[in-house]
């Protein structure tokens, strides 16, 4: 997050071609699911920063919503959600967004996607 911050200079290369090959795979899966005719045209920029951003927050946020008292005393009313519900979350919230029409209708009437 400081590299991001700071402007990304003193970021080592071999964590660029990390985020190439990151940014290639959810590419990749859209690409394919446009094909297939499961998931409609996205962009893979929309859709990696929403995985990587959602991520990134959660856990950096951590500390502060566990030691912050207004904070914590929020996330304990809400529910405080664990790693794996956030994931799910996130999960569907991207699928509602890049399934095609007919594959929302049969996610919603039980089917799998």
């Amino acid at each position: 997050m400081r590299e991001f911050a700071s402007g990304a200079r003193s970021f080592p290369e071999e964590l660029g071609e990390d985020l190439v090959r990151l940014f290639g795979i959810v590419a990749g899966i859209l690409e394919r699911g446009v094909r297939s005719g499961v998931f409609v045209e996205t962009s893979p920029f929309a859709v990696h920063f929403m995985v990587m951003g959602f991520s990134l927050m959660f856990r950096m946020t951590e500390p502060i919503r566990s030691q912050v008292p207004r904070l914590k005393e929020l996330f304990q009313q809400l529910g405080s959600p664990d790693v794996e519900f956030v994931e799910k979350e996130l999960e569907e919230r991207i699928l509602r967004s890049v399934c095609t029409k007919q594959q929302d209708e049969e996610q919603q009437a039980g089917g799998q996607a």
